[in-house]
């Protein structure tokens, strides 16, 4: 279903710049496949039409997080970015269930007590605060019609097969990164025939959502500024953890739904033992995974990936969250992979002009 051109599409089309006007439009979804008929979800898109004579397949851009808002996200992208993609085919951007403008609404838990300043932290303490908090935010998203056990990677996944069929399109083109690249991978193993090819840039492999404390210090040991004992700019950004913020329940749906394989969860434990900063990149999961109304996937789903589908994918050096590692091990499945690594740069790899040149490229091919 396509809507008429809305006030929010007319601020994207207008405002910034693009050479071609964007329509909103929306789909609806079952909220969760997996329980039979019942509640339905309705997913807002964006649309910004080709200007190729012949366009290739739909680009879909899927953001990270999980729970950032790719219409949010397009709204940000400098309009000689989009443009050059218009030329190559439509470009697409889709609010994934829970977050933006997309069904369930409202999945956030209210913010915590403030955290003190002056002291360390009591990771236990704050453990047991949130696991109260998130109690409460499961049966109050249950009281207000939110199914949990629906947001998961899976569901996306199949939302986006959902999202081909509304567009008409025989395949589609994934731009990702982050968590939206465990959601291309996802996609990429349920759906054969949907993907043309996906472009990955900071690759989150399908047991990677719980991260390793060694890759971490693998990149701690690469930053100069660290490596000479100035860790002001890491100060500040912790700073910003202590104070009262809400919790994203779809985030944590999702991450849980997820999960990480028994190796993982082994390897995790014992790398914890001696790595620089703990555990304290995964808090406060796993330890929130095993909550009533939280979903968990099936073992398999945290397998690799095997598929033909052309890929690239793209890591920094200086990534702890999604590493160069993670590429170079997802892409071992893929027949038609090919990794970049870009030296220096971190986990906003959008922002690098490398990335974007590259991406071009791959998907004129």
């Amino acid at each position: 279903m396509i809507k008429s051109m809305s006030l929010l599409t007319l601020l994207i089309a207008g405002a910034a710049g693009f050479a071609a006007p964007g329509v909103e439009g929306q789909l609806t979804v079952p909220a969760n496949r997996t329980s039979g008929p019942g509640q339905a979800l309705t997913l807002r898109f964006v649309r910004f039409a080709s200007t190729a004579t012949s366009p290739g397949a739909p680009i879909v851009f899927l953001a990270g997080g999980p729970g950032d808002s790719g219409i949010r996200a397009i709204k940000g992208m400098p309009p000689e970015i989009l443009n050059e993609l218009l030329s190559i085919a439509d470009v697409v951007a889709i609010d994934q269930r829970g977050t933006g403008s997309s069904e369930p609404l409202n999945a956030i838990c209210p913010p915590g007590a403030m955290l003190p300043r002056d002291s360390p932290a009591n990771p236990q303490r704050m453990l047991e605060g949130l696991r109260e908090r998130v109690q409460r935010c499961l049966i109050h998203a249950a009281e207000n019609g939110i199914d949990a056990a629906g947001l998961t990677t899976a569901e996306s996944a199949d939302d986006l097969e959902a999202l081909r069929k509304v567009l008409g399109a025989r395949r589609l083109t994934l731009l990702a990164g982050s968590y939206g690249t465990h959601l291309a991978l996802a996609a990429a193993r349920r759906h054969p025939d949907l993907v043309d090819r996906m472009a990955l840039a900071g690759v989150e492999g399908p047991d990677d959502t719980l991260k390793l404390p060694s890759r971490v210090d693998e990149v701690l040991r690469r930053i100069p500024a660290l490596l000479d004992g100035d860790y002001s700019t890491l100060g500040r950004w912790a700073l910003t953890y202590r104070v009262p913020r809400p919790l994203n329940l779809m985030n944590l749906a999702m991450d849980c739904a997820s999960y990480g394989s028994r190796e993982r969860l082994a390897r995790i434990e014992a790398e914890a033992k001696t790595a620089t900063l703990g555990n304290a990149i995964n808090f406060p999961l796993p330890d929130l995974c095993d909550l009533p109304g939280l979903p968990r996937l099936p073992a398999s789903d945290r397998t690799p990936v095997e598929s033909r589908v052309p890929a690239l994918l793209i890591s920094g050096t200086f990534d702890g969250r999604t590493p160069v590692q993670n590429a170079v091990d997802v892409a071992r499945h893929l027949a038609n992979a090919e990794t970049l690594v870009i030296d220096g740069a971190s986990h906003g790899l959008f922002r690098e002009a490398r990335t974007m040149q590259s991406i071009m490229a791959f998907f004129r091919r």
